[in-house]
């Protein structure tokens, strides 16, 4: 068996990279809810910036057990605070169980709030270069 020395341990801690799991009725009510472009933009955070935010709420140390009960996190958008969503940590994917709209939102209950812009590492999705690309092939 081998042994991880504790600078090695930590750096894998916070190093850790976590995929998104959604079911495609929930992509396609963030895709449909909005206008066409912040529908794209929705999903992009989702699938990308999620991930990064996770990290500082992760567990720092993985278990060797599983536990009992997951954790529910709660999130909204910066940009759309009454769109909230809830997701759990199952090893290094992160399930979106459910989206709902929100009429009085208390973010002191929010874990994660996606779009402000500040997340390190995520880089937003264009949707300059999405616009030119249609206009090219409109004009054939």
């Amino acid at each position: 068996m081998t042994q991880c020395s504790s600078s090695t341990t930590k750096a894998l801690a916070t190093d850790q990279t976590f995929t998104v799991m959604m079911h495609r009725t929930l992509v396609d009510d963030l895709d449909d809810g909005f206008s066409p472009m912040d529908g794209l933009v929705a999903i992009d955070q989702m699938f990308n910036e999620l991930p990064l935010l996770h990290r500082t709420l992760a567990p720092k140390h993985p278990r060797k057990r599983p536990v009992r009960k997951l954790t529910v996190y709660r999130g909204r958008y910066a940009w759309y605070p009454n769109l909230a969503f809830c997701y759990v940590q199952i090893g290094q994917t992160l399930h979106v169980l459910d989206l709902w709209y929100d009429e009085t939102p208390a973010l002191s209950k929010v874990d994660v709030v996606l779009g402000t812009g500040q997340t390190e590492g995520y880089k937003p999705f264009d949707t300059d270069q999405t616009c030119t690309e249609e206009e090219e092939d409109s004009s054939f």
